[in-house]
């Protein structure tokens, strides 16, 4: 594997690439072996200038995996390409595909049910590669996506067109990924988990999509966003005392603006804390289990007005949790 590393082709900066570190890609692969049920998913990469896809083949031959039909790569750089192809495993061959993700039709696209990508650093190619990576991925389907964090103004940008594409965040992992030579986006980026939504899915069916037809039947109004953080591998000691989660949740609605009208916290013997924080826009509340390292974090409000990535990451930092699952619905009547 160290032998593919360092006879990978060389980065071409006139397409933002930058490689990540070998335990970087090691990193990735580990990830997506963890899930029990990835050797029945297939899996497809919008761009692979970090070789993720290749190490994941030649990983699953050593194991004794087999499939023909389990990998692909779409990729501009022809020069990449060839060289996955001339590494792959036999067993479990890599269908690499060249794509332009600017101006190609998507019509031929097979779909799969997980997406990789570490897209370019602007704003506009972060978004072309994501969309690209959502016409793949089928009902329910996961992006692995990686990028640098951004200003807050930026954040707000992307987390926005990134749930009109019909996707949420649904686990942020900070510093995940270091780079060679990446100055550009200080040699770090943050992993982001997105899962196509149930919603979008139910919206593309709807049959009211002219203004008669809305005036003659009652629709749906969405009525509130509510996002559920479940914080992992917490810090136990930031858990236990009362005082100091009040401290945390106070410290979380006055960064994000969220207005208090009422507040009750409980101590739980011999550990655990429960609270509750009525707002103007609905409810904080969060619930702690310090023997599990473990914090379930709920957020309602009427007007979708939070950076929830933004947010994930301040919850992440107060409580010292090492990773964050967030699954938001949408409260429609």
């Amino acid at each position: 594997m160290k032998q593919i590393f360092e006879e990978r082709p060389a980065v071409k900066r006139e397409l933002d690439q930058v490689h990540a570190t070998m335990e970087t890609v090691i990193k990735r692969v580990e990830m997506m072996l963890v899930d029990p049920l990835i050797f029945s998913k297939k899996i497809a990469f919008v761009g692979d200038d970090d070789l993720v896809s290749l190490f994941l083949s030649v990983t699953l031959e050593k194991i004794g995996f087999k499939n023909t039909d389990f990998l692909t790569v779409y990729d501009i750089d022809t020069e990449l390409l060839a060289f996955i192809e001339e590494k792959q495993s036999k067993e479990v061959p890599i269908r690499c595909v060249k794509k332009d993700f600017r101006n190609e039709k998507t019509t031929d696209l097979i779909k799969v049910d997980v997406v990789f990508t570490d897209p370019p650093y602007t704003p506009d190619g972060i978004l072309t590669f994501i969309d690209f990576g959502e016409k793949l991925l089928s009902k329910y389907g996961k992006m692995y996506v990686s990028f640098n964090h951004k200003t807050p103004e930026i954040q707000s940008f992307l987390q926005k067109e990134i749930n009109l594409k019909g996707l949420n965040f649904i686990e942020i992992t900070p510093n995940f990924n270091t780079y060679l030579g990446g100055s550009i986006i200080g040699n770090v980026s943050n992993l982001y988990v997105l899962q196509k939504s149930e919603m979008t899915e139910t919206m593309k069916s709807s049959e009211n999509i002219y203004t008669k037809s809305l005036k003659k039947n009652k629709t749906s109004k969405r009525l509130g966003f509510h996002s559920l953080y479940d914080l992992k591998e917490c810090n136990s000691e930031v858990l236990t005392s009362v005082d100091n989660v009040r401290d945390k949740m106070n410290h979380m609605s006055q960064l994000f603006n969220l207005n208090v009208v009422e507040e009750k916290f409980h101590q739980f013997k011999p550990y655990g804390v429960s609270g509750v924080m009525v707002l103007k826009e609905s409810h904080f509340t969060i619930h702690t289990w310090p023997e599990h390292n473990y914090a379930a974090v709920d957020l309602f409000i009427c007007e979708e007005t939070v950076d929830e990535s933004k947010f994930m990451e301040e919850l992440q930092n107060i409580f010292g949790s090492k990773r964050c699952e967030l699954k938001k619905i949408y409260r429609v009547s």
